[in-house]
């Protein structure tokens, strides 16, 4: 079984970001979530919900009359109503954002260093001042420290342990080594940089620690330092797969509908998340049948590598029995190699194998055709690719959709489902 730890809830806490769930129309991008968390580093004023725009959406943010705080609501055996708290996992509220300099590492943070076969998680306990070049850091981790081999032999014999909780330095080129931080939004509790720090060093001391790769590996002993909890969303996504995988091969795996669902019921996504993908994925997908059927700027779903797959159509050249079309989408470039979104030609048969996304019939906000182009086109060559938070469809519904609805039917209707 997995440690458990106790978690004292009136210690001090942060919060990396903050956005308001009920205007929201999709998942944050990358870049947005980075910009919220310098945004509220650097601010001295109180955080609030206030919309913080995304890139290019140089917009007023929608009218807020009350500020609603977002809890799980849930009928007891009695009939009474109880809140509970914060979670302490979701995939889409706890963001891995990808580093290219050394001042975007701080003390406290939750880092992950990518990896072939798995991840490795680590606290960062401090950073040590340097004047090379920006691209290069070097930091002080507290981790569970083990090689593959020895994560295996953990597994083969459950009652040894190889892997220790120790604090080292690690000089990282962010050129060469994918090196994410973790940000975690205002709905899941975490704690302050410098009590992560102490609560890290303090466990590197436990006598007591046992590894285990599935039940308490480096991730467990991470997000328990930032939340109180131990957990492992990268063991919940294994275990998901594999089951999806025995029940409907590799479609279920890329069933989004099934995936979202199981997420929620497995405490992998909070309940707003899965409220507001659940309406997104309700939007209808329409059979391609004929030329009228498409438009530059679309979102068409398909078989790639035996998985469904997104992409945004930036170009058409029709023809008699088909579409002669100019993709972006996220590549799959082999096993080993991170995948990129990339501009690629791909023909569309008449015969309705592949599916647009056809938000025309409802309350969504979208982009001008031009507007979707370009987008997809600016992030063309990213290689930001994470399973199940930052996919395909995630790229995709970026292109086409604002942050933000401007439809006041659509956003009282989300806070109403979000509320229950």
């Amino acid at each position: 079984k997995s440690k458990k730890y106790s978690c004292n809830k009136k210690l001090e806490f942060k919060t990396d970001f903050n956005l308001r769930q009920t205007f929201l129309q999709r998942s944050p991008s990358d870049d947005t979530v980075k910009d919220l968390t310098t945004r509220r580093q650097t601010s001295t004023e109180t955080p609030s919900f206030k919309k913080i725009v995304e890139e290019d959406e140089i917009e007023k943010a929608p009218e807020i009359d009350k500020i609603e705080k977002i809890i799980e609501v849930h009928d007891e055996s009695d009939g009474n109503k109880t809140s509970n708290p914060k979670p302490v996992a979701c995939l889409e509220c706890v963001k891995p954002i990808q580093v290219f300099k050394r001042d975007e590492i701080k003390r406290g943070d939750h880092i992950k260093f990518h990896g072939r076969i798995y991840d490795h998680h680590a606290i960062v306990v401090d950073r040590i001042p340097s004047n090379d070049k920006d691209h290069k850091v070097t930091v002080e981790i507290v981790h569970a420290s083990n090689t593959t081999a020895g994560a295996m032999y953990c597994c083969l014999r459950p009652f040894s342990s190889i892997a220790k909780l120790v604090r080292e330095t690690k000089q990282i080129n962010l050129k060469k080594m994918k090196v994410m931080v973790y940000k975690y939004s205002d709905t899941i509790f975490h704690f302050s940089p410098e009590r992560i720090v102490e609560r890290a060093n303090t466990e590197r001391s436990n006598p007591g620690f046992k590894y285990n790769l599935f039940n308490n590996n480096c991730e467990h002993f991470a997000t328990h330092c930032v939340t109180g909890e131990s957990l492992s969303l990268q063991v919940g996504k294994i275990r998901m797969i594999k089951r999806l995988f025995v029940n409907q091969g590799f479609q279920g795996i890329s069933d989004e509908v099934l995936r979202n669902k199981i997420l929620n019921e497995k405490g992998m996504l909070c309940t707003p998340c899965f409220l507001r993908n659940k309406q997104l994925l309700s939007v209808a997908k329409k059979p391609i049948t004929s030329k009228d059927d498409l438009n530059i700027g679309d979102i068409i779903t398909y078989k790639y590598y035996r998985c469904w797959h997104s992409a945004v159509v930036i170009d058409i050249k029709p023809h008699d029995s088909s579409l002669e079309c100019k993709i972006a989408h996220y590549a799959f470039r082999g096993l080993h190699k991170h995948r990129k979104i990339r501009e690629d030609t791909f023909r569309i048969p008449f015969n309705g194998t592949v599916k647009v996304t056809d938000f025309s019939n409802t309350k969504y906000t979208v982009y001008a055709q031009e507007e979707v182009v370009k987008r997809a086109r600016r992030k063309l060559g990213e290689k930001r690719y994470v399973h199940f938070s930052n996919d395909s469809s995630h790229f995709a519904r970026w292109c086409k959709l604002e942050l933000y609805s401007k439809h006041k039917e659509h956003t009282q209707k989300t806070s109403n489902v979000i509320n229950l």
